[in-house]
């Protein structure tokens, strides 16, 4: 008994925090343009983020994305598009600088990614339908790291750019760039 009681004392006393630094929670929500299969099929993805801070510059974070690639950018005689639905948990490390008002925030963890993609070919002049298709999805647990920098706009609300790689069957199956918005609870 008194090892389970040291279990769950010991990370409460590790990431305890005096009165005066208050555990908060945080929303953000990013637009990015990035790339699938390492460099493939270009596309924008939209995720939305929960985060709950730790410990000074310690956050644990709950991320759920979206990723639609862009077919019309393919081979014309090929139509290719792929989705992907991205959810999972991440541990965070801020740095802060410049009277609070900067940061840097470093993000890694699991990840799983339901992926469906979409490949037409040998396309009718006359009817202009493609005779083959072929259709492939793929659910994995894969890794996810993330590079983030941005300054605050007010005390609840700060932006940001950031860079997300998501990794699964090879490293970069999704890299994505764009702006973030975080919302202090």
């Amino acid at each position: 008994m008194k090892f389970i009681l040291v279990l769950i004392l010991a990370p409460i006393s590790l990431f305890g925090q005096n009165e005066s630094q208050k555990k908060t929670w945080e929303i953000s929500t990013a637009f990015s343009y990035g790339s699938e299969n390492n460099w493939g099929n270009p596309g924008f993805m939209l995720t939305n983020e929960v985060q709950y801070n730790l410990y000074r510059q310690i956050s644990v974070s709950a991320r759920v994305g979206f990723f639609h690639s862009i077919p019309w950018f393919g081979f014309p005689d090929t139509y290719s598009s792929s989705s992907s639905l991205l959810a999972g948990v991440h541990l965070n490390h801020t740095a802060r600088f410049n009277k609070n008002r900067n940061f840097v925030k470093a993000s890694a963890g699991l990840n799983y990614i339901h992926s469906s993609s979409l490949l037409a070919q040998d396309v009718d002049p006359r009817s202009l339908y493609y005779n083959r298709a072929q259709v492939e999805t793929v659910s994995k647990l894969g890794y996810y790291l993330s590079l983030e920098g941005g300054g605050k706009l007010s005390n609840k609300i700060s932006m940001g750019l950031m860079l997300q790689i998501y990794s699964s069957q090879i490293f970069g199956d999704i890299i994505v760039i764009g702006p973030n918005i975080h919302f202090k609870l």
